[in-house]
C-alpha cells in the first residue's frame, strides 16, 4: 500500500500499490473518501475535490511528515502482522489516523481535519 499524508493534519490516505499507474486519478477519489470517512461535510469535499484539479506527487522536504510518514509505515507493519489478512486501505487508515502527533501537540488526524475544515 503507499501512505499519503497531509503535512497540515497528518490525515493518512491509503491507496494499493495495483493503482500507482492511475494514481493522480485514484488520488482524488481516496482523499475525498478518507475526509467522508471522518466526518468532513459533502459540501466541504466537493470544494477541496475541485481545488485538487493539478495534483504532482513528490517527496516530502518537511522532516516532521518524513517522521510521521515512517511511524504510521511502521505501525501499519505491525498492524498488518497481528492479522491473518491484510487490511483493507480503510481499516489502515482509521487505525493511523487516530495515532496521537506528538509535533502536533498530541491531537489526532481525524481532529485535526476536522478542525482544519471549521476554520474555513
Amino acid at each position: 500500500m503507499l501512505i499519503f499524508i497531509s503535512e497540515r493534519s497528518r490525515i493518512p490516505v491509503i491507496i494499493p500499490i495495483r493503482e500507482t499507474k492511475r494514481l493522480a486519478t485514484v488520488f482524488r477519489d481516496a482523499v475525498c473518501d478518507v475526509l467522508a470517512a471522518v466526518g468532513v461535510s459533502a459540501k466541504d469535499i466537493a470544494e477541496e475535490r475541485a481545488r485538487m484539479s493539478e495534483i504532482t506527487f513528490g517527496p516530502t522536504r518537511n522532516r516532521r511528515v518524513l517522521c510521521t510518514l515512517n511511524d504510521f509505515a511502521q505501525m501499519a507493519k505491525y498492524m498488518d502482522a497481528r492479522q491473518t489478512e491484510p487490511e483493507s486501505p480503510e481499516e489502515l487508515m482509521r487505525f493511523l489516523a487516530q495515532t496521537p502527533i506528538v509535533p502536533l501537540d498530541g491531537a489526532n488526524p481525524i481532529d485535526l481535519t476536522l478542525a482544519a475544515f471549521r476554520r474555513k
